[in-house]
């Protein structure tokens, strides 16, 4: 761990001696500041650039950002330029959701992120898990179907959480949805 500053010489040293003994390394991103930070650098993240989104996805999940900054990414990136196999679907997730124009909103807690995105998991793998409310449910319902008749699903993220289990069970559904069609998150 420790390599955040270092030069590429010197990581590329580490990676070899990591190789050699069967070990990782741990290049030291903010993202390792958290708890389950490691993981995610474990397990990787499904990414893409905002351009992207622009270009490929007929699904929008903006993911419980504030409404002032996912307005104005929505506003740049999803609402300027249509998909070429037809509309784009986009739902804001949150508290109190200001979805776009043509959008829609569906209310849910923030201290529910991690729960919603675990249930939406299980739900896009086919598990049967049990569900811990109604609303939650209703939400992953209502997830789920959009989820299933898109061709390109994105999530538009801002994560907040400083254990960071939100952007780690994110990341695990973002790449189940990918096992199945293009996925990803900005």
């Amino acid at each position: 761990t420790g390599f955040a500053h270092a030069t590429a010489d010197t990581a590329a040293i580490a990676c070899d001696l990591a190789e050699e003994l069967g070990a990782a390394v741990d290049p030291g991103w903010s993202d390792c500041g958290q708890v389950a930070g490691p993981t995610i650098v474990r397990m990787g993240a499904v990414t893409a650039d905002a351009a992207e989104l622009q270009d490929r996805a007929d699904l929008v999940v903006v993911w419980f950002c504030d409404s002032a900054r996912a307005a104005a990414f929505l506003e740049r990136f999803a609402g300027r330029a249509m998909v070429s196999r037809g509309r784009r679907r986009t739902i804001v997730v949150g508290h109190a959701p200001d979805a776009p124009a043509g959008g829609e909103g569906l209310v849910a807690d923030r201290s529910d992120a991690v729960s919603l995105a675990r249930l939406l998991h299980a739900a896009v793998a086919g598990i049967v898990v049990p569900v811990p409310s109604e609303p939650l449910a209703s939400a992953c319902r209502t997830l789920s179907a959009a989820i299933e008749a898109a061709a390109c699903v994105a999530f538009v993220t801002c994560h907040d959480d400083p254990v960071g289990l939100e952007p780690w069970s994110l990341t695990g559904l973002v790449r189940a949805i990918a096992h199945r069609r293009p996925a990803f998150e900005v």
